[in-house]
């Protein structure tokens, strides 16, 4: 099994040749986007995932408030007509208010009309 002897730094992917070592297999830094490369079995060069499970899926379909390079199939929210976000940022809460423009029925009107009534 290879040992990871030492950690060297670059800028973008690295290439194969970055990982030559006498002394086991080195990790690679990008230092500008702090991503963390290493060379798996077959020689070929990836990127470490961070922990806790490696990530949301890539093929999920999500509701987004913005687009996020990492997904592919997001659909990002975004408020009609009459409708407003308060948005009170990570690990806070979304609200979505709905104002005018309606047909000044209540709700039990609505259905009732709906039904026949």
């Amino acid at each position: 099994m290879p040992r990871f002897s030492d950690v060297r730094q670059t800028v973008g992917v690295p290439p194969a040749s970055a990982f030559s070592s006498a002394h086991g297999t080195p990790l690679v830094v990008d230092i500008a986007s702090g991503t963390i490369y290493y060379m798996d079995a077959a020689g070929a060069v990836q990127a470490a995932t961070g922990g806790g499970g490696g990530g949301a899926p890539t093929g999920a379909s999500y509701l987004t408030l913005g687009l996020d390079g990492g997904l592919t199939a997001e659909r990002v929210l975004t408020a009609g007509t009459n409708i407003t976000f308060v948005d009170t940022g990570a690990n806070g809460t979304l609200t979505i208010n709905a104002s005018g423009g309606g047909s000044g029925l209540t709700q039990p009107q609505v259905m009732a009309r709906a039904l026949g009534g």
